[in-house]
């Protein structure tokens, strides 16, 4: 090759390799690889334009009409951002007008409130996605220069593979060495591979390096076998000339390499996708079969669904992807209804509907959905698990029909590249096939395609395939043997370079301004990031937080965005209530732990709520985090870490209204979370509000039963609090809280009364009978038996613990516990019976030799007292 094409090979493998490099860290997923990455592609982006203007640049304007769609995106999720007349949003994104106006007027003073707001609910994090998508256009136009010959092509194919592959081998070799992590993997829940945190995002990444393998070894097969195209397909009797090629054996290594971390990194979509993707290759290479194909096809198709609904089984991850087929039962394949992403998607398709026809703003899922959840999990979804519905409630219509409009464009390339001859044509066709279906499948189920590192190395792809395309001229269809489509190279007029070298320089200078954002959003999440663990580990250290209030302060003032807004909020209010302690004076500690006591918020609150009137004099940090509150609230109209500050700081700007209201809809926006649920309760206490509080334990503990120990400690802090009102009436729950409630000292007469008035009314609600394992009934007649003595009614205890018995036979302290209630409540008799009984069954157990000679000995006392 000469040194043109050195250079524009280079700048291809450059291009390609910028995904794989992204994912290094974390998949490409943190603000500073989002900046990094930009930087690379401005920079090969403006090597494009320069190039663009010679005569080995574009044939002209006509090769970036088919990004078209690329660019409607960007420009869409941009206009997402612009603030916009309240009637304007009210039409275009209703959902989104309500979050800053229902939303947000009982919350903020009426001068305070917005007069222009825009689609976006998240307009920051919307923004800085803009800008992400921003920086394509640059690669894409990068692409077409630079990519658009066989042996260009080539080298984006093999850098692709390669890079991937290399993922690949360093998730595999963590499988095996998981000190090559660096990180605790239960941090993940078991799901990271390599460098990405979740598997799914790693499988779509493997997924398109296994496809550019494919598409590698496809072509030097029909290159080195010299068959075109034909109905049935490449002859491969000729396959031993493949492993003396060096291009075909890459292709073979890296896409094995890929193949390997697919099957090893635990993601059941990603495998059943490689599946999808493999049949739909196979589809389109025997469509010149006629309906011969269909009964195969059909075959494929059906493996593929049966396959598809048992990986998607919801059991636990295991070594290897292939394993999880090892433990399929009955039981997993039920709870595949119970999927928690199922659960959840009705959620998410009622937000769509709320949002329609612009969406909510890119990014800006997790909190779209809050206010529409009704039926979801109780897990917070950042993503909705599914991209495709992500989309439509993020953009909308516009953003679902782009969408569709680029796996179109990419659709009809690969079609048109069917017309050539080309072996390289050939093997793209192979690759773009597997890749479409494996993105079509797997975003059913994951949100990949939009991982930072995954994005970059797609859209490479995508502009690969469609640049080719324009190489490929109808008269060049129609030749019939050639084999370097770099000879075939047209040139394009003078007119046509300026025309094609404008349009590039555009792209370059659009990216080009994003960049300055991207760098204030990387620095402010380092900055949040550092503040957050400094505060978190010296909360009690004065100086600390006051030097990370002041560092806070100063990064709002620059650049205000809602996470250093909350979190500035909660380091000057922790600030605030420093200083109030260090301005007292104190000499002992006990002094200091009791004025430590005080200044807390729900002492305050307490306070403020008892004497309204009162002027409290308060350090000027808690005003500071008031307005930080404020200002989160007018950025993110949904956040709920914000209502929760507006509630803790009430005795501080004093709106008791808006206290109430903002405890009101954090509690609409985070009633499918019991842990959040809980603040709400504990909230709703401090201000006075016992029945919301009632109604948030009760649903907590309903969502999640093993939350009612927490409501029972909840509640005896406060004996006038019934336990009753805050445990939901489901059995499980009931169990679970009189268990616990059982286990607990009282400390005072009036605690005794609140756990006597809750056992009464919990022993009509364990329904013991709907238990259905016996251990289960054990454990319920047993705890109904303690409740059942607790509040008097002892001879119902001892039936009931008779019950118990009845169910688990085997255990010794069961039984030795019945025979001493029955010692102590019962008849001597009877006890002295059931022991024998006991001992005839356990012969080897001492304890019930010991409990009948007791027995005895207590009986030949009472006889010689009589006498």
């Amino acid at each position: 090759m000469d040194f043109k094409q050195i250079f524009f090979c280079s700048i291809g493998a450059c291009l390609a390799l910028l995904g794989p490099l992204a994912a290094i860290e974390f998949g490409g997923v943190l603000p500073w690889t989002h900046y990094v990455a930009g930087l690379g592609g401005c920079g090969l982006g403006a090597i494009a334009v320069v190039v663009a203007f010679t005569r080995h640049g574009l044939i002209g304007a006509s090769f970036l009409r088919r990004f078209w769609p690329l660019l409607l995106w960007v420009v869409f999720t941009w206009i997402q951002v612009v603030r916009l007349e309240p009637s304007i949003v009210s039409v275009v994104s209703p959902g989104s007008y309500s979050a800053y106006t229902v939303w947000l007027e009982p919350l903020l003073p009426m001068e305070q409130l917005p007069g222009s707001f825009p689609i976006s609910i998240a307009a920051d994090l919307s923004r800085h996605a803009a800008a992400v998508m921003t920086l394509l256009l640059p690669l894409v136009f990068a692409v077409s220069v630079f990519c658009r010959e066989r042996s260009q092509v080539e080298c984006v194919l093999v850098a692709l593979s390669v890079g991937i592959g290399l993922h690949a081998a360093f998730g595999i070799a963590m499988e095996f060495a998981p000190a090559l992590r660096g990180y605790d993997e239960r941090l993940t829940l078991g799901r990271s591979f390599g460098s990405f945190v979740n598997h799914n995002n790693a499988a779509f990444m493997l997924n398109l390096g296994l496809g550019c393998g494919i598409g590698i070894f496809v072509s030097r097969i029909a290159a080195l076998t010299g068959v075109q195209y034909g109905p049935d397909g490449v002859d491969f009797g000729a396959l031993s000339l493949v492993f003396a090629d060096p291009l075909a054996l890459v292709g073979l290594v890296s896409g094995s390499l890929s193949g390997a971390g697919l099957l090893m990194c635990g993601s059941r979509a990603g495998l059943v996708a490689g599946v999808v993707g493999c049949v739909l290759v196979a589809a389109w290479f025997n469509r010149g079969r006629g309906w011969g194909s269909v009964p195969a096809i059909s075959a494929g198709a059906a493996f593929v669904l049966l396959i598809g609904f048992l990986l998607l089984a919801p059991f636990a991850k295991s070594f290897r992807s292939v394993e999880r087929f090892d433990r399929l039962s009955v039981r997993s394949i039920d709870g595949l209804f119970n999927d928690v992403r199922f659960q959840h998607w009705p959620d998410g398709f009622r937000a769509a509907m709320e949002y329609l026809p612009a969406g909510s703003g890119i990014a800006t899922y997790s909190y779209a959905y809050l206010p529409y959840q009704q039926s979801g999990s109780e897990a917070w979804f950042q993503h909705a698990d599914n991209l495709w519905l992500e989309l439509l409630v993020e953009q909308g219509l516009v953003g679902v029909a782009v969408a569709m409009s680029v796996l179109a464009m990419l659709l009809i390339a690969l079609v048109r590249l069917s017309r050539s001859n080309e072996p390289l044509d050939f093997g793209l066709q192979a690759a773009g096939f597997y890749i479409i279906g494996a993105t079509i499948w797997s975003q059913c189920f994951d949100f990949g395609l939009i991982v930072g590192g995954n994005l970059l190395a797609f859209t490479c792809f995508w502009a690969v395939v469609l640049s080719r395309c324009p190489v490929l001229t109808p008269r060049k269809y129609a030749v019939g043997n050639q084999r370097n489509s770099d000879s075939l190279v047209q040139f394009a007029s003078p007119l046509r370079r300026m025309i094609s070298g404008s349009v590039g320089g555009a792209c370059l200078v659009a990216a080009v301004v994003c960049l300055p954002g991207l760098y204030r959003d990387a620095v402010c999440d380092s900055l949040e990031r550092q503040a957050e663990v400094a505060f978190r580990s010296n909360r009690n250290d004065k100086d600390v937080v006051e030097r990370q209030a002041q560092l806070l302060n100063l990064a709002i003032a620059e650049s205000p965005s809602y996470e250093l807004l909350d979190l500035g909020a909660a380091i000057n209010r922790q600030s605030g209530r420093l200083q109030s302690v260090a301005g007292m004076n104190l000499e002992s500690r006990e002094e200091l732990r009791d004025a430590y006591v005080r200044t807390g918020v729900s002492a305050r609150r307490k306070a403020w709520r008892n004497r309204p009137g009162e002027a409290i004099e308060l350090p000027a940090q808690y005003e500071v985090a008031v307005r930080a509150t404020e200002a989160s609230l007018k950025r993110m109209p949904l956040g709920f870490e914000s209502r929760g500050q507006l509630v803790a700081l009430d005795f501080v700007h004093r709106r008791r209204e808006s206290s109430h209201q903002a405890l009101l809809q954090l509690y609409a926006l985070q009633k499918r979370n019991p842990g959040q649920l809980a603040r709400v309760a504990k909230l709703a206490v401090d201000g006075g509000d016992t029945a919301l509080a009632a109604r948030a334990w009760r649903d907590a503990t309903q969502l999640k039963p093993i939350r009612s120990k927490e409501a029972v400690d909840f509640a005896r802090s406060d004996p006038s609090i019934s336990i009753s009102d805050l445990i939901s009436d489901a059995p499980e729950c009931q169990r679970i809280a009189v268990g616990h409630a059982l286990s607990l000292e009282s400390e005072s007469p009036e605690q005794v009364d609140q756990l006597d008035a809750f056992f009464t009314d919990a022993i009509g609600l364990l329904d013991c009978e709907s238990c259905i394992k016996d251990i289960e009934r054990t454990n319920c007649e047993q705890i109904l038996a303690d409740a059942l003595l607790h509040v008097g009614r002892s001879s119902e205890s001892i039936e009931h613990l008779r019950e118990a018995v009845r169910f688990y036979p085997a255990s010794v302290k069961l039984r030795v516990k019945l025979i001493r209630r029955v010692v102590q409540f019962g008849t001597t008799s009877d006890a002295l019976e059931l022991a024998q009984q006991a001992k005839q069954d356990f012969p080897e157990e001492r304890s019930f030799q010991v409990l009948i000679d007791q027995m005895m000995a207590a009986s030949d006392h009472q006889a010689e007292q009589k006498n």
